[in-house]
């Protein structure tokens, strides 16, 4: 089989490195804006300058290159590149998220049925060990039926601050939203396990995890949309608790919470300080019955 890797970035040149150790698996061409990228790639895969792209119109204007291309470009160029690719005649497999809006996806779906091809999604987690191994055990019925999962995406304080403040996806447009951008391969990884539709979904900021992160996050959107924070020195530990627990059936609760403490001090720094000793606070272990 011949392959053609459309974004030969961190994502695109893993992917190349793994189809090197599969026997009759070749690259035929890739195509990469950045010339330093595109030249190793030349290198190590012995690619001509006839089979290396700067432009996506070039590759594009070459046909088909091969019976699968790997689309690992930029969120915001999903659709845009796998529509491309189906009409020269691809399979595909493209990196998550498909696209960055419903519509587009579906634009993706629909084109890829109408024409009979064939799109494979990066959802890497469902091949690593620790996974397949989990799905395997929840296979064999021997735990009973899934009833809840619980799930914490725990990104590092320089992954957040690289990639989803000053990054690549740090805004809606031109990337997808933080939760498809970051956490679509949690969300597919827990339909894959439990096997059924989802009936509830809640997300708790400070109950664990990435508490810190989610309050810092939660005040911008509040202070660029409102000119407000929340001073959450004036919420309880266990009030905020038992409103988020409450909130998976009714947000009321937690909604009048956080009314109570906006203020208008978005840029003082004692409210600020506050809200990183309270998220410590609200993580720290507590019998919650």
């Amino acid at each position: 089989m011949n392959y053609a890797i459309l974004g030969f970035g961190g994502r695109g040149s893993v992917y190349a490195s793994l189809f090197k150790s599969v026997g009759g698996v070749n690259l035929s061409a890739v195509c990469e804006i950045r010339p330093d990228r595109l030249e190793k790639a030349g290198r190590l895969y012995g690619l001509t300058n006839g089979k290396l792209f700067l432009s996506d119109k070039e590759f594009f204007s070459k046909g088909r290159l091969g019976e699968l291309c790997v689309i690992a470009t930029q969120d915001e160029q999903h659709k845009e590149h796998a529509l491309m690719a189906l009409e020269a005649g691809y399979d595909l497999l493209l990196e998550k998220p498909i696209a960055t809006t419903m519509k587009d996806c579906r634009a993706v779906y629909e084109k890829a049925k109408k024409i009979g091809r064939k799109i494979f999604i990066c959802h890497v987690l469902r091949y690593a060990p620790f996974f397949s191994l989990i799905k395997k055990e929840l296979n064999t019925g021997e735990y009973g039926k899934i009833a809840t999962v619980n799930l914490t995406e725990n990104i590092a304080y320089w992954h957040f601050a690289h990639s989803y403040v000053r990054g690549n996806w740090s805004a809606v447009p031109p990337s997808a939203p933080m939760i498809i951008a970051k956490t679509c391969h949690d969300l597919d990884i827990i339909c894959w396990l439990a096997k059924s539709e989802c009936k509830a979904v809640s997300s708790h900021p400070f109950m664990e995890g990435n508490g810190r992160s989610t309050r810092i996050w939660l005040d911008m959107i509040f202070k660029k949309n409102f000119k407000r924070c929340i001073d959450w020195s004036k919420i309880g530990k266990m009030d905020y608790h038992n409103a988020m627990k409450e909130s998976v059936k009714d947000p009321a609760k937690i909604k009048a919470l956080l009314k109570t403490a906006l203020t208008e001090k978005i840029n003082d720094r004692e409210v600020f300080m506050k809200g990183i000793d309270y998220s410590y606070y609200y993580e720290e272990e507590t019998d919650i019955t």
